[in-house]
């Protein structure tokens, strides 16, 4: 098949997944178009039976299915490889551990080929794996029946919240031509892959598909509080990387205000982490005030506007608040699910 005939190429990342790959491989049987899809498996060097799993599909569809086999790079490294052998005119990414909503994918790759925008958005399903409940994240009903829209319509600080790697859908030539490399050897790196696809994106087309399930709720997922301080130091990586484009990038207003929004966001978090997540209190006032001394350093207005969260969160530090208290917090403030 010529990369013409291609829509969409889904890559999916995948390290020691064993347990959930054949679920998530499952997941992309029995699509109607699947003439018009590749599923990419990147093997990141793993040493369970993962390669082994995805090769078994390889052999029974390998006109849908392929597998890259790659030393060890982590997330960013496996996703940099799959833009790199994609041929699909749009790239969705999927986790090895997670899955999708076939129907709503089949759905998906109809409305891709019938378009060119720059990004598409779709619903996601977060499934709890700890507490057996499903989450549906839906997109609001007045974007989802508007057709193509511009990034300047789409980018009110209401939205930010539905920009994520699990609800994107990307134009390949976005990625390529804008140069989009993912950190490697790093957890995080969907921080960077937002930022940057939605700053260079002119347009995009929200619909009312749920395509993605992503699973929650494991132990060893990066984004469980005990690995994110962990691994501080790979999310401080990804912070920088962040505030470097933020820095040199001088697109639209709007476009530079929802980048300050990201990049804040993620700075916001990283005091969570260091103040409220992590158990030894000394080391955590060490590295927020590292923190604040880099953005004094780099950016008055990060420094600035960053400040009420690093208050907040000092002084919740001060009352001993931990995690599971930040977390009460939030549900009594209606900002858990």
């Amino acid at each position: 098949m010529s990369s013409v005939d291609i829509t969409l190429s889904v890559v999916v990342a995948a390290y020691n997944v064993e347990k959930y790959l054949t679920q998530c491989l499952d997941s992309f049987n029995g699509l109607v178009n699947s003439s018009r899809v590749e599923v990419l498996v990147i093997d990141d060097g793993s040493t369970d039976n993962t390669a082994n799993i995805a090769e078994r599909y390889v052999q029974q569809n390998p006109s849908l299915f392929h597998l890259l086999k790659k030393m060890n790079g982590g997330h960013g490294s496996a996703l940099n490889a799959g833009i790199k052998i994609a041929r699909g005119k749009y790239i969705k990414f999927v986790d090895g551990d997670d899955w999708v909503n076939t129907g709503d994918l089949d759905r998906l790759i109809e409305l891709l080929a019938k378009n060119d925008v720059d990004l598409s958005l779709c619903g996601l399903t977060e499934v709890y794996e700890d507490s057996n409940r499903d989450i549906l994240v839906d997109l609001p009903d007045r974007l989802t029946s508007s057709g193509i829209l511009s990034i300047e319509g789409v980018s009110s600080p209401e939205l930010d919240q539905y920009y994520r790697l699990h609800t994107l859908t990307i134009k390949r030539s976005l990625l390529i031509d804008n140069r989009i490399t993912l950190p490697e050897h790093c957890f995080y790196v969907d921080y960077v892959l937002i930022l940057e696809s939605t700053a260079f994106a002119k347009t995009a087309l929200f619909s009312a598909l749920n395509v993605y399930r992503y699973r929650l709720g494991r132990s060893g997922q990066s984004v469980e509080w005990r690995n994110m301080i962990k691994r501080y130091d790979q999310h401080d990586r990804v912070l920088k990387i962040c505030v470097d484009f933020y820095l040199a990038y001088s697109g639209e207003k709007y476009k530079r205000d929802f980048v300050e929004r990201r990049t804040l966001s993620i700075i916001n978090t990283q005091y969570n982490i260091s103040l409220l997540f992590n158990p030894d209190r000394h080391e955590g006032r060490k590295l927020a005030s590292l923190l604040r001394a880099y953005l004094k350093r780099v950016s008055k207005k990060l420094y600035s506007r960053s400040k009420k969260r690093y208050i907040y969160c000092m002084v919740l530090h001060i009352l001993g608040v931990n995690y599971q208290g930040w977390v009460n917090i939030n549900r009594r403030r209606g900002l858990n699910r």
